[in-house]
């Protein structure tokens, strides 16, 4: 079934008028543009406006009704949910959708149900329910209007990726990338993000030279459309493959240009981004005095994110394995119980926690803490499995010897 947008579209070019013909009062052609794109809904008082200076009735923009009540009653929830959705007021709007599915579903208006399920799986994502916008979405892809738009089928798709990224489903979100990346070509700018998540994806798995091939890919296109902001996410990237194949002596370039972009940019999460990346290579260098003194500057930040802060507090237990600093260890331990992160940050931050034990030959307290990180990393991607067998292989070939 056609969406609200697609109706007035198709009405309006049939009596050949342009967008500007029929403007009225509190919405301009830029409004109408948004309207046909289905990325606003007009109050029943416009949409009223709008038909009468299309010459025809109210009730073409609804074709699952012919009862004006009904159909003034579900105007006013769709443009409630999508005013509040426009102002970032995530709860209200959320409230709202699953409102207007309601009555969707109570009155069989099916021809506005893929859009409300879109727009709740958006609003859900934005507030970190991240499973529930997974199922949300996920049924959409099979539902025939998922392909008439591209761009409403990329924001799907990204929006899948983002989510199953945050729960730590790698795979499913280097899928739901890939899928996205399909849709739109190298000179936009939505490719470029989509090549940097699949580098993401890819270093998670520990595959790293493909990680590289995607960074790369994303800080050449950023250089040939002059994206900065988007060449020094890529950047931060391909140093942190490079970091974690511990391949040094790739990265001072890329270190320099990063920075210089973020000072040109006074963008405080890039920088922060650099600072992180910075930790991890001071830590390889073993200059344990520069990885202390910036991982102590990023985390008396009041605004990061859990899950930002447990990486941090990850890092802080390896330097303080690296530098055999037991107080350090203990107090990551202390501060990561009271971050909310998802399970896989979890077992990646008690392999860290196991790792810091080991270096300090307490193998009963490593050993107990493995068993702990298993019960998280179950489900995880295969870099974190790996490294936990290795650390438990390590423990057994001391037990050996013991």
């Amino acid at each position: 079934m056609p969406t609200f947008g697609e109706i007035l579209r198709t009405i309006r070019t049939e009596k050949h008028l342009k967008q500007t013909d029929i403007v009225v009062e509190g919405i301009t052609s830029a409004t109408i543009s948004q309207y046909e794109s289905n990325k606003r809904l007009p109050s029943f008082e416009i949409l009223t406006a709008l038909a009468k200076k299309l010459n025809v009735s109210v009730a073409v923009f609804f074709p699952d009704s012919n009862n004006e009540g009904y159909n003034q009653v579900f105007a006013t929830l769709m443009n409630q949910a999508e005013r509040h959705e426009r102002r970032k007021q995530w709860e209200e709007a959320l409230e709202s959708w699953e409102a207007a599915l309601l009555f969707c579903r109570s009155h069989h208006y099916t021809s506005y149900l893929f859009q409300i399920l879109q727009h709740k799986g958006i609003v859900l994502a934005e507030l970190n329910r991240n499973q529930e916008a997974i199922d949300t979405l996920l049924g959409l892809l099979i539902h025939p209007e998922f392909t008439h738009d591209r761009d409403e089928s990329y924001q799907i798709l990204s929006v899948l990726g983002k989510c199953a990224r945050e729960l730590g489903q790698t795979e499913q979100s280097i899928t739901f990338a890939q899928l996205a990346a399909s849709l739109v070509g190298p000179s936009d700018e939505r490719w470029i993000r989509m090549q940097i998540n699949l580098g993401s994806g890819f270093q998670n798995l520990g595959e790293w030279d493909r990680a590289i091939y995607y960074f790369e890919n994303a800080v050449a296109r950023s250089r040939e459309i002059g994206h900065g902001l988007l060449e020094a996410w890529s950047l931060v990237g391909l140093i942190s493959a490079y970091l974690s194949k511990e391949e040094l002596d790739y990265v001072n370039e890329y270190f320099e240009r990063a920075r210089q972009l973020a000072e040109l940019l006074q963008d405080l999460k890039l920088r922060r981004s650099i600072k992180h990346t910075e930790i991890v290579y001071y830590r390889l260098k073993k200059q344990w005095m520069h990885a202390k003194q910036t991982l102590f500057e990023l985390l008396q930040s009041d605004e990061l994110s859990d899950q930002v802060r447990a990486e941090l507090l990850h890092e802080q237990l390896l330097i303080a394995a690296g530098s055999k600093d037991f107080r350090l260890g203990e107090e990551a331990q202390h501060a990561f119980e009271f971050l909310s992160v998802s399970s896989s940050m979890m077992g990646l931050f008690w392999l860290g926690a196991a790792e810091f034990y080991i270096s300090f030959q307490n193998e009963e307290r490593a050993n107990e803490i493995l068993r702990h990180a298993a019960s998280f990393l179950k489900v995880s991607h295969y870099h974190d499995t790996k490294q936990l067998l290795q650390l438990a292989s390590l423990l057994e070939r001391r037990g050996s010897h013991a």
